[in-house]
């Protein structure tokens, strides 16, 4: 994924502007570019839903997600295990993620981000795919797909679930 030969470490990432707007995925720099107002429309709707539920643990990206030296993922959505510490940028301890699905990223994410967020210790990674009306819930070693009106329920995050219906609407 590295252009160029270059690879890049975590500690050359958290050393970027903030308003540098990249990924490190396996040592390379990714760009990120602007989501759809359908992609944030959902992605909002999640985030107030978990927001509910898992208060002060709660953040809409972008927020790093330090996962190792050659991963640093921005998800739409995370809830962490514990509050993080005031004023910080980066966490490593995220317990539910959330992917809303772009078709320009909807590989990366299903594939190789979801592993890795499994990795970093996420007991669920949640993919929305605005495309087929549908949230896919993973776990390490298992998943489950859900669409129309049927709930996806967290096993991770007590009291949050959500009908795909609803982000669609």
């Amino acid at each position: 994924m590295a252009t160029g030969g270059l690879r890049f470490t975590r500690t050359d990432y958290v050393r970027l502007p903030e308003d540098f707007r990249v990924e490190l995925v396996e040592g390379g720099l990714l760009k990120m570019t602007p989501p759809t107002l359908d992609h944030q429309e959902a992605a909002g709707r999640i985030y107030e839903a978990l927001r509910a539920v898992a208060r002060e643990r709660t953040f809409m990206g972008p927020v790093g997600v330090l996962v190792d030296e050659e991963n640093v993922l921005v998800p739409d959505v995370v809830v962490l295990r514990a509050p993080p510490r005031r004023g910080a940028r980066f966490v490593e301890d995220p317990l539910l993620v959330v992917e809303v699905l772009s078709p320009s990223t909807a590989s990366r994410d299903r594939g190789t981000k979801t592993d890795l967020y499994l990795r970093a210790g996420a007991a669920e990674v949640w993919l929305v795919d605005l495309e087929a009306g549908s949230v896919s819930v993973r776990l390490p070693g298992a998943g489950r797909t859900v669409t129309n009106d049927a709930e996806a329920v967290s096993g991770a995050v007590p009291g949050f679930r959500l009908a795909p219906s609803r982000l669609f609407a």
